[in-house]
């Protein structure tokens, strides 16, 4: 992925998932689905799921993830810096008008300090921009996280197979901009951010 702003000095890219081969009959169901002909590994909570406890070397069949978040950075030089953090969901079909995700979420600075709010994700890829996010009294902080955590529902799922969201694949980025009077001093970066799911459970 490559996000490049050349009058500004601005360049950042960092590698992204891609879909491997699941055609292999050791892969539980959950972990892989059909796409154009192909079986592919899905980038879902419940395939990671599965996978992190196959990597301890319990051979699950199938089952949920207790949990799934997304915990992204973000960092603000000084008043003219800029985070944005896409996050993307393989969920690319029509809700219904003022129906859509929005999982709780909670910013954290680097002290810890905590702003609890909704983060609304009502489109296949959404663009958070963490200046529009921080209230007034936190517009002079200048990092931390987020935590974004992401319900299992039925709601919003595309596919009737396995219709909730852990079954949706999900990823996010943090893409970081500083500016100043001078293009050879701007600079950013594009990090992936860190996913994370509960314990599996058994179906």
């Amino acid at each position: 992925m490559y996000i490049v702003d050349l009058a500004n000095g601005w360049a950042a890219a960092n590698t992204t998932p891609v879909y491997e081969d699941g055609s292999d009959p050791g892969y539980a169901e959950r972990q892989v689905f059909e796409n154009d002909g192909a079986v592919v590994e899905r980038f879902s909570p419940n395939a990671y799921a599965i996978s992190a406890e196959r990597e301890k070397g319990n051979c699950v069949a199938d089952g949920e993830a207790g949990w799934f978040r997304l915990m992204p950075r973000w960092f603000l030089k000084d008043a003219n810096a800029e985070t944005f953090i896409p996050v993307w969901s393989s969920s690319n079909h029509i809700l219904p008008t003022g129906t859509f995700l929005q999982p709780i979420g909670y910013i954290f600075d680097n002290d810890e300090n905590i702003l609890n709010l909704p983060i609304p994700l009502p489109y296949e890829l959404n663009w958070l921009d963490i200046r529009e996010m921080l209230t007034t009294e936190w517009q002079s902080k200048t990092g931390g996280w987020l935590e974004i955590w992401i319900p299992n529902t039925a709601a919003f799922s595309p596919t009737a197979t396995y219709p909730y969201t852990y079954d949706q694949g999900w990823l996010a980025y943090s893409y970081q901009t500083a500016s100043s009077a001078s293009v050879g001093a701007n600079w950013s970066v594009l990090t992936a951010a860190h996913r994370e799911v509960g314990t599996l459970i058994a179906d």
